[in-house]
């Protein structure tokens, strides 16, 4: 069984230590806070790095990308939901922005593997019961939509629209199709790095959810290495037995499975004991 910490913010040698102190074998970082020097220095002490990287999200890609911002089935674009800003999967320049700064990383930093965050359609889950405006409906999205599945589109929005939501299951398999289309490009860079690096992926924890944000745990299942499912257990309203329950669920696709649990006293204080 690993053992593994996500250190937040800047990856300081007091932080490290202090797991160390821990028995932690695996440290979690975002890969802004890795660098070069930072990344040998827990190779040298037999720690293993595991480098997290947020896809689909952030207000600095809105900003520079402002056509990044998803557009909703009512034509509008959507809000930010407190600290989270969701972004549209399929714009072009997102994707190579991202897929160059995994590539950067590969090459520069010494790593032992490469999770994907906010790998999904844009939607805050948790919540026990999560509730969000599906995208995205973008120019974009709605010309690859009709090139990939041939279904042409009428020029009006709303009635776009309304031709989606009546091939429904069509629309569905389609994102969920991009998602792991882009899974599959970080997979070819890690190969052609030629490093042993696992590739992990942060999941939402809710089956229907997931789907409905993109997530296709059996397709991503056959290109990843380790399933990380997001048991935030407080935050969805559940009682810690649903953390095994998930890892349960994920393990029948025969892949390691690394869930992250929830310290965080959101909405409710988790005590010693939860812990």
């Amino acid at each position: 069984m690993d053992k593994a910490f996500f250190l937040i913010g800047k990856l300081t040698k007091d932080k490290v230590e202090a797991a160390i102190d821990l028995n932690v074998k695996t440290i979690f970082a975002g890969i802004e806070n890795i660098t070069p020097k930072n990344s040998a220095y827990l190779k040298k002490r037999g720690i293993k790095l595991f480098a997290e990287i947020g896809i689909f999200t952030g207000e600095e890609l809105w900003e520079k990308y402002p056509n990044s911002r998803p557009i909703n089935k009512y034509g509008k674009f959507i809000k930010p939901d407190d600290w989270y800003y969701g972004v549209c999967p399929n714009h072009p320049q997102v994707k190579k922005y991202k897929l160059n700064q995994i590539k950067t990383a590969l090459s520069k930093l010494s790593i032992n593997g490469l999770w994907l965050d906010f790998i999904r359609y844009p939607g805050r889950w948790e919540s026990p019961k999560p509730k969000f405006t599906e995208t995205c409906f973008c120019p974009n999205c709605l010309s690859k939509f009709t090139q990939d599945t041939k279904i042409n589109l009428p020029k009006n929005f709303d009635q776009a629209v309304k031709l989606i939501e009546s091939n429904k299951q069509i629309w569905e398999r389609w994102k969920r199709g991009n998602i792991t289309d882009f899974v599959k490009k970080v997979k070819a860079l890690i190969k052609k790095s030629k490093k042993k690096i696992q590739l992990g992926i942060f999941l939402v924890p809710q089956v229907k959810t997931a789907l409905a944000l993109g997530q296709d745990y059996r397709d991503l299942a056959n290109i990843v290495d380790v399933l990380t499912p997001m048991t935030y257990h407080a935050m969805c309203g559940k009682k810690t037995e649903w953390i095994g329950e998930k890892v349960s669920m994920l393990s029948k696709f025969k892949k390691r499975v690394l869930p992250i649990i929830q310290t965080e006293n959101k909405p409710r204080k988790i005590s010693q004991d939860e812990f």
